[in-house]
């Protein structure tokens, strides 16, 4: 515990450990991390380097997957990386709001333009997890998913994509819809 203090308060190479023995000890057991939630959100700050902040929601995708509540709780770090230019951060944020919309679908609402956008993203990765939240937000609610401008992303997703999971996250998110 001292030493994740000293590291996450130290330099920035330190700060950059800190994250990285964070996201390897969360695969393992995420509740040793849960303590650090301020420190790790913190990371996801545009005034961080790149590899920092993928480092920093490859944690925070880990810890949603164990405690959702606890990432959707103070949301807005995420919210404001998705809309990110770096196509790793944004994927990795899309990621994050994805696992977080199975339980919380209200705390990354916000998030339903980005990956409408992000569903024509040249990298696999990114197209797969805005496909993803879009299925999750239309299962959980539909409501707010109507907009005609989503419905014509999510087919034109679902009969072009070359990546099969993207395709089968926009046709169930089109069932959802209807």
């Amino acid at each position: 515990s001292q030493g994740f203090v000293k590291l996450f308060s130290g330099s920035g190479e330190q700060r950059r450990y800190a994250l990285i023995i964070c996201s390897q000890a969360a695969e393992v057991t995420p509740a040793v991390v849960q303590p650090y939630i301020q420190q790790i959100r913190a990371g996801v700050s545009p005034r961080h380097p790149p590899n920092e902040r993928v480092a920093a929601l490859a944690t925070l995708a880990r810890l949603a997957d164990e405690s959702p509540g606890l990432v959707a709780n103070r949301i807005d770090p995420l919210l404001e990386t998705a809309a990110e230019s770096d196509s790793r951060i944004r994927s990795n944020a899309l990621g994050v709001a994805a696992i977080v919309a199975r339980t919380h679908p209200d705390a990354v609402l916000d998030l339903r333009g980005v990956a409408a956008e992000s569903l024509s993203a040249e990298q696999a990765g990114e197209r797969i997890n805005a496909a993803e939240l879009l299925y999750r937000l239309a299962h959980q609610r539909p409501d707010e998913l109507a907009n005609d401008g989503i419905k014509t992303r999510l087919r034109r997703a679902e009969e072009n994509d070359l990546e099969e999971l993207v395709r089968n996250y926009a046709e169930m998110a089109l069932v959802e819809l209807r």
